[in-house]
């Protein structure tokens, strides 16, 4: 039997709804001009001066965040829009604007710093937060992400900062002037009895190619050691350097700003600093794939029990031989990889070398 009470019910409300949604831009143009000449007049010193926020600050923002017609807006929009809201409906005074709006922006400041290494996001930044991230921060683990399949979705940024991001990101892949091979300022790393003697029976120009494939591989691990053995022990990275760092991508950028400060930068040539601070990005972003594939492999039924037991090489190894697919390293890979908190980075590394369970993935293939 069809509940006719409860189907007039739903008329009704689909029917508000829809009255609503039409008053919606007459009710927002009615209000706007108020509410954005407030908006300019917040600034970051205000944000910073706020300590005890406004509720109405907090509720706002909560009632932004489930609405889901504003999922792909940015924040400044939606303020504008319910804040007009509220004005209409009598619950803000044009008196109480600046204040209430100042609050929002500092109450959604404080709840993105946990997903960008405590760093408090700029005013300019946070107006182009997407609202439909403001339901995201209050359900996603702010830390603890990196190499698991929950990365991507537990890392937040704004609009400006990836557009930031991937020009960041695009100078140190597409640098000027960078070598193209593994390179030593001091000269070439000689090679030991066991690797030389195998090429002894090698025709002349297979030998020096097989040769020069040694050399790059004995560099290339020796810089990688000095990174994320050396660089990253727990007993001797200076807590201080790792809050200098929000995130990896600033970590990145102050190594191609003052290369001689890090260790394993100095004595190269300049040229040799572009390359290695380029290969060292992309295997942070290896390591995020490989690890995150590991993790993906391990919540399926049919390896959740194989795998449960064994180490990530041992894991890679089974993967490899069911030739089971790559994580998509694409430009929201990319730009999550490099917004991650450089804290949690460093203490993730530290963990699987302590662990013995740290895996370099191989350089990808590279066509002649």
């Amino acid at each position: 039997m069809v509940d006719e009470s409860s189907n007039q019910s739903d008329i009704q409300s689909s029917t508000a709804h829809m009255i609503e949604v039409a008053r919606r831009p007459l009710i927002v143009a009615r209000h706007k001009e108020s509410v954005e000449q407030a908006l300019q007049q917040i600034g970051d010193p205000l944000l910073d001066q706020l300590d005890d926020l406004p509720n109405q600050s907090v509720e706002l923002i909560a009632t932004i965040a489930t609405d889901t017609s504003l999922r792909d807006t940015e924040l400044e929009e939606g303020l504008i829009e319910h804040t007009c809201l509220s004005c209409e409906n009598g619950d803000l005074s044009a008196d109480d604007l600046i204040q209430v709006l100042g609050g929002c922006y500092r109450h959604v400041q404080n709840q993105l710093k946990p997903f960008q290494g405590d760093k408090a996001c700029p005013l300019e930044d946070l107006t182009s937060l997407r609202c439909g991230n403001l339901l995201k921060i209050s359900q996603a683990p702010a830390v603890g992400s990196f190499g698991t399949t929950s990365h991507i979705s537990s890392t937040i940024f704004t609009k400006r900062q990836g557009e930031r991001c991937r020009k960041s990101l695009r100078l140190i892949s597409m640098a000027q002037d960078a070598d193209q091979l593994w390179q030593e300022a001091s000269g070439e790393p000689s090679l030991s009895r066991d690797e030389e003697e195998p090429l002894e029976s090698l025709p002349e120009q297979d030998r020096k190619r097989a040769r020069a494939r040694l050399i790059q591989k004995r560099i290339r691990n020796s810089f990688f050691k000095k990174v994320f053995l050396l660089y990253f022990d727990r007993d001797t990275l200076d807590p201080a350097e790792i809050f200098a760092h929000p995130t990896i991508l600033d970590w990145l950028n102050a190594i191609a700003d003052t290369p001689h400060l890090f260790p394993f930068m100095q004595g190269q040539t300049q040229s040799q600093k572009l390359f290695r601070l380029r290969e060292l990005w992309r295997k942070v972003l290896q390591l995020n794939e490989l690890y995150q594939r590991v993790d993906q492999a391990k919540q399926r039924s049919d390896y959740r029990e194989t795998l449960a037991e064994k180490t990530t090489q041992e894991c890679m190894q089974r993967l490899a031989k069911d030739r089971f697919p790559a994580v998509k390293v694409d430009n929201d890979f990319s730009i999550a990889t490099a917004l991650s908190p450089f804290a949690e980075f460093a203490q993730w590394i530290q963990q699987k070398v302590m662990d013995k369970d740290f895996v370099l993935p191989p350089d990808p293939k590279r066509s002649a």
